[in-house]
């Protein structure tokens, strides 16, 4: 055996979870919290993960397996998904954990943060919103050393406003077909685009608006 087959067993299981499809006029919480370039290339083309891509995406999935169980018995609901419609657009979003008050979002990190990372907070304020919660949890754990902290995210108007109006932006792009512009970031490391992107991968620490 090698590496090679280890990769194909990891693809294999990140494969194997699926994904929605969705219509032009519908998209993710995930997807508007993304670079919306990338969101848009990933729905019109779908380039398949590097390699490395797929294993650093299955840490969280195995994060998610190894407390399933323990948070079931505990009354909470495991990868449910809600959705509103508002301005011809369906935002969904699918949790991690959640009970009839509070949500939990679980992410593996190889560095802990000092207060919860922007991309993190819009994505679960969006949740709050979907789901109708106002306790809301985000909970990273330093894959190196174990160690877990967790911030409460409180719902906010504005930031959720931002992300209905980024749904809307993506949505109408789809619908156009016309390329949105890029949005670089930390995350441009980690795209499968950068060959077409007019940044060519350039990235910057924070993107503007956060």
């Amino acid at each position: 055996m090698n590496a090679e087959y280890i990769y194909q067993l990891f693809s294999k299981a990140y494969y194997r979870k699926g994904f929605r499809a969705y219509n032009d006029d519908e998209c993710s919480v995930t997807q508007t919290t993304t670079c919306m370039l990338k969101a848009f290339y990933d729905r019109k083309m779908r380039r398949e993960f590097a390699d490395n891509k797929k294993v650093i995406l299955m840490w969280g999935t195995l994060l998610h397996r190894a407390v399933q169980h323990e948070l079931q018995e505990d009354g909470f609901g495991i990868e449910d998904e809600a959705s509103m419609r508002f301005s011809n657009v369906t935002l969904y979003g699918h949790v991690d954990a959640i009970d009839d008050t509070s949500i939990l979002e679980l992410k593996g990190v190889s560095r802990l943060p000092q207060e919860v990372l922007s991309h993190h907070r819009l994505q679960t304020v969006g949740y709050a919103y979907l789901f109708d919660r106002d306790d809301n949890t985000v909970a990273y754990v330093h894959k190196p050393s174990g160690t877990v902290k967790t911030f409460k995210v409180l719902r906010d108007d504005r930031l959720f406003d931002y992300l209905k109006l980024r749904a809307v932006r993506l949505c109408t792009h789809l619908q156009r077909n016309v390329m949105p512009q890029p949005e670089p970031s930390w995350e441009c490391r980690f795209c499968e685009y950068p060959d077409i992107c007019p940044t060519r991968g350039t990235a910057i620490s924070r993107r503007a608006g956060f």
